[in-house]
């Protein structure tokens, strides 16, 4: 398992640059590295999550709820 998380910058979120870009990342990692990736969302009430459909052969995604 792969975990990747980061921090706000007060500066950065002042001058409105900050931008989230975990959907893009998971889907790009699970497109690059052939794996299954989820991204929650910022309430972590749900995520989406990127994958290979084995009978598709063709990259997926679908909305998963989270359960606190």
């Amino acid at each position: 398992m792969l975990e990747a998380t980061t921090t706000d910058s007060l500066q950065e979120v002042f001058n409105d640059r900050m931008f989230d870009i975990s959907l893009w990342m998971a889907r790009h990692i699970s497109l690059m590295c052939e794996v299954t990736t989820m991204a929650e969302n910022l309430d972590k009430q749900a995520a989406q999550s990127f994958y290979m459909n084995k009978i598709t052969s063709k990259r997926e995604s679908s909305f998963v709820e989270t359960k606190l």
